[in-house]
């Protein structure tokens, strides 16, 4: 189970990253978020910026159309 859920479905990217970057602020290194999205571009987009922040993409798998994701936030750099 995840730390918090962001329910991005129908939302147009870059929305979906928006609101990951936004609710990542307020949680601790180490901590989950799970990623409901539809856009298909979001999984794309979030595995840029995982990479780019030192997140990780613990898993991710898309039934009927909505993309689960399921990224662990990473330690800031020092």
């Amino acid at each position: 189970m995840a730390d918090r859920v962001v329910d991005a479905r129908h939302l147009s990217c870059p929305l979906p990253t928006l609101k990951v970057k936004q609710a990542l602020r307020s949680m601790d290194s180490g901590d989950t978020v799970e990623v409901h999205a539809t856009d298909p571009r979001t999984l794309d987009e979030l595995k840029a910026f995982a990479a780019a922040r030192d997140h990780e993409i613990l898993s991710h798998a898309v039934t009927d159309g909505v993309l689960v994701l399921v990224l662990k936030k990473g330690t800031p750099p020092a």
